[in-house]
């Protein structure tokens, strides 16, 4: 389309050059100085020419409307995403190292409750911790991951006191949009991540079309408990997942309306069916009722609707029960990644392999640094080429 306007702009003049100077007559093209104006046939040219401009404005606006509406329909979210954010894992800046479970686990809640906002690319768990311990320049981050902004900063905790401090960076002007440090009590941890998301939303100037996601309140024991178990449980192996079980039991026990907690101890059954933690035999159903009872309290949950897609996938081998929760979690939150990735999953099985790539692609794109990722892209490629070659010996 820019080409095809460039082309217009540029001809446009000349086009307009040759008119006032040259006349179509029977016997060629005349200058207007040297013609006869009996010999002109001004009117019967005009025509010519009127359905010569009719044709070119119809293929103008032809290609306009595929541009538009066909060819951008199966672009990526990162290709369509209004502003883009990688959340760096925040420096743990207590005397204590034994608290860095909290500096981890506080960075993991802001990008998840960010994630939740539709109108913002926020890039994966895996890839954002890639960085921890690391130095890097914030416009390195910035190119390899594709995220136009980054959040960073520090956590201090002492007691009861915590010291939260955070920067929204620019990538391309490096420069810092904002910077704030909140000093508060644990009891208002839950409010100071609120506001850091509030003031992102804020700075990047982003029109939301529902309301900003709140952080899901509980007791600071609860949360500390919970905040542990996070940090076990991405170990992946099954000594952790069994100390995360634990952990996540008793922050149960204390608050037993606790979501997250919930959701966090359904993804450790999961988990622990892979590693050896359990035998998958009993640790699926036990993930599947943790993830019943969350939307025994919010029958929305898009996490659990995921949770229960997955279980109907990965154990009952039920596609169409599968898509059932698929279908619900997309309406919800169609750019969820979770829900993208058993999007992929279901595609595939039902042999749609190019938008099983396409949704492996992009979860690659959000999450560049995970080599999981990319082995999946390979192996859609791989096993759809051979189900094409297959089908091409066979037809």
């Amino acid at each position: 389309m820019q080409v095809f306007l460039l082309a217009v702009a540029i001809g446009f003049p000349i086009a307009l050059l040759f008119a006032w100077a040259f006349e179509m007559t029977p016997e060629g093209v005349k200058l207007e100085s040297e013609l006869d104006r009996n010999q002109s046939i001004t009117r019967a040219t005009g025509r010519k020419l009127d359905f010569a401009i009719i044709g070119v404005l119809t293929i103008a606006v032809t290609f306009f409307a595929l541009d538009k509406f066909v060819w951008t329909e199966g672009a990526k979210p990162a290709e369509t995403a209004q502003s883009s954010i990688a959340v760096l894992p925040f420096i743990n800046m207590s005397s204590d190292q034994e608290p860095e479970y909290f500096s981890d686990g506080l960075s993991e809640e802001l990008l998840n409750l960010l994630a939740k906002i539709p109108e913002l690319k926020v890039t994966s768990r895996s890839t954002s911790f890639f960085y921890k311990g690391k130095d890097f320049k914030i416009a390195d981050v910035g190119r390899e991951l594709g995220v136009k902004h980054v959040l960073e900063g520090s956590v201090q905790r002492s007691g009861d006191r915590i010291r939260v401090t955070a920067q929204l960076i620019d990538v391309a002007e490096d420069v810092h949009i904002w910077s704030e440090t909140w000093d508060r009590t644990m009891d208002d941890v839950f409010a100071i991540q609120d506001e850091i998301a509030q003031a992102v939303v804020d700075g990047l100037k982003i029109r939301l079309l529902g309301d900003l996601p709140a952080t899901d309140r509980t007791a600071p024991e609860a949360y500390a408990l919970y905040l542990q178990a996070m940090q076990l449980l991405n170990h992946r192996n099954a000594e952790s997942t069994l100390q995360a079980e634990v952990l996540l039991q008793q922050a149960l026990e204390i608050d037993r309306y606790y979501i997250p907690a919930w959701l966090e101890l359904g993804r450790a059954y999961q988990l622990g069916g892979g590693v050896g933690a359990w035998h998958p035999i009993e640790s699926f159903p036990k993930a599947r009722n943790a993830a019943i009872e969350v939307l025994r309290m919010d029958a929305d949950n898009v996490a659990a609707l995921a949770t229960l897609a997955r279980i109907a996938l990965r154990y009952d081998y039920d596609v169409e029960s599968a898509t059932e929760y698929l279908e619900r979690a997309k309406s919800l939150r169609p750019d969820d990644e979770s829900v993208r990735q058993i999007e992929s999953t279901i595609a595939f099985r039902s042999g749609n392999h190019d938008s099983a790539i396409r949704f492996s692609e992009s979860a690659v794109d959000r999450d560049p640094a995970n080599t999981n990722r990319q082995v999946r892209v390979g192996a859609d490629l791989h096993d759809g080429a051979t189900i094409h070659r297959r089908e091409g010996i066979l037809s």
